[in-house]
């Protein structure tokens, strides 16, 4: 896969995965803040864009990974 189309494959996931939530999606393009106080997605929506990534290079490079695991994902309160 090239680059190009590896952008546009992840641009493709973030809009379905903002329109899973029943949303409209933006225009979305290289610039656009996916993440934090000018985003497109929050937590969940980032949690689901790194799932459908990890799903979209396990069918492409026929490998498996890991991007985020349970360790990641822990919070720890003081």
């Amino acid at each position: 896969m090239k680059h190009d189309e590896l952008v546009n494959e992840i641009l493709k996931s973030v809009v379905e995965v903002i329109e899973e939530n029943n949303e409209t999606a933006p225009a979305i393009h290289e610039d656009t803040v996916i993440f934090g106080s000018d985003g497109v997605l929050d937590s969940l929506g980032l949690v689901s864009l790194v799932v459908k990534l990890e799903e979209i290079i396990e069918q492409v490079w026929k490998t498996d990974i890991q991007i985020v695991d349970s360790d990641t994902l822990l919070i720890e309160y003081n």
